[in-house]
């Protein structure tokens, strides 16, 4: 694919900006227990943190290039490595020292693979031009959607000030609340410290159980314990599974709607958590 087959649907500079942080990001996983004996378990949630990284930085690649065709540093993101260093890292399921030191080696080389992707691409930037929806995005003053934004940012918890609104300022609604969505997933789990496999619907309950719910407010009665048991767990399942499994098309002011009220999931999951 040429340059020329490419626009840019996000400002550049904001773009490199966001490339920074995930090349940040990449960076900090492959110094993560670097210097120390890594354990299996350790090695799992090192993974998983990789994937939801690799999930996310791919989600915005695909919103912020505009082209006829799956771009190529997506496309190369999502590729599994067919070199010895992917194949090495499926094959070794041992817990010796041995393989577990082979197997961070192995992991850190792959981060630094889909990084060096990141890195070229913004090395690239410049040579790409932007699109009217990108120009736009610039003047806040006369773009709607800008506006809107500024304004989400100003009441939203600030998780999904960073994570959300560069989707949403590019039109990628139903990207912005999977996202709100996924952040919620990700810090109930980092909060109660269950197995990685525990998910979703199933997660939130059991962290919400209104009796004995790590995460459940004990000061309120047992009826809106209850209630806010439902209240999470039925907003997960009806905002962010459906887009687990088919494309759902939002438009701003749902999106808008369904970001704010996982902005206040969270601070509610925010409060609880200082209180256990």
């Amino acid at each position: 694919m040429e340059i020329s087959d490419l626009e840019l649907n996000y400002p550049r500079q904001e773009l490199s900006k966001y490339l920074d942080e995930y090349i940040a990001q990449a960076k900090h996983l492959q110094k993560k227990h670097s210097g120390l004996l890594i354990t299996a378990e350790q090695f799992k949630i090192l993974e998983n943190e990789f994937d939801i990284w690799l999930d996310e930085v791919t989600a915005f690649l695909d919103a912020s290039i505009n082209t006829l065709f799956e771009n190529e540093y997506s496309k190369s993101l999502k590729s599994n490595l067919s070199d010895s260093i992917g194949i090495a890292i499926e094959s070794l399921t041992g817990k010796d020292v041995s393989s577990m030191l082979f197997k961070h080696k192995a992991f850190k080389e792959k981060v630094q693979k889909k990084m060096n992707i990141l890195i070229k691409f913004k090395g690239r930037l410049k040579f790409i031009p932007e699109s009217e929806l990108a120009l736009n995005t610039i003047d806040s003053r006369s773009d709607e959607v800008s506006k809107e934004s500024l304004l989400l940012s100003e009441i939203i918890h600030p998780d999904l000030k960073r994570r959300c609104l560069k989707f949403f300022v590019i039109g990628e609604y139903e990207s912005a609340v999977f996202e709100a969505f996924k952040i919620i997933e990700i810090k109930v789990r980092d909060i109660i410290k269950v197995d990685q496999e525990e998910l979703g619907v199933t997660l939130l309950r059991k962290a919400f159980k209104p009796n004995n719910g790590l995460l459940t407010n004990k000061e309120l009665p047992f009826s809106e314990r209850e209630a806010f048991a439902h209240y999470i767990s039925g907003a997960f399942g009806f905002y962010k599974n459906p887009s687990s499994h088919r494309h759902v098309d939002l438009d701003k002011v749902s999106a808008i709607e369904r970001i704010v009220v996982a902005s206040d999931l969270l601070k509610k999951i925010d409060s609880n958590s200082n209180k256990t």
